[in-house]
């Protein structure tokens, strides 16, 4: 797991993205830079708040993957899936995947990348 993000009091739980989460967004973001960086911008600040958004209250909806939840992102094409972990008697965060809402999904399986 990477980028871990500390609690900022204790009613915010911790963020962690995992590799995976953490190549996509970046990605994401890169391919989006190459035509309009401000775009690029947006969309990342976009996701972070969502993603920031999690840590303060869990709202997403169960995962199509067991034992995930989903959040999808208001007025962009994509859904941040996560867990919800504890860690040493710490509840967290833990972002899995960032996915593009055109991708083939299969039931109870990650798109491939």
């Amino acid at each position: 797991m990477v980028c871990w993000t500390g609690p900022r009091d204790r009613s915010v739980k911790p963020i962690v993205w995992s590799e995976t989460a953490s190549l996509e967004y970046q990605d994401l973001v890169r391919r989006i830079r190459a035509d309009s960086p401000d775009a690029a911008r947006r969309v990342a600040n976009r996701i972070a708040e969502a993603v920031e958004g999690l840590a303060q209250r869990n709202t997403g909806r169960p995962g199509r993957v067991r034992d995930t939840f989903e959040k999808s992102i208001v007025g962009l094409p994509y859904i941040v899936a996560f867990a919800v972990e504890v860690h040493d008697g710490v509840e967290r965060i833990v972002v899995l995947r960032v996915i593009h809402t055109a991708r083939h999904w299969p039931p109870g399986q990650w798109p491939k990348p």
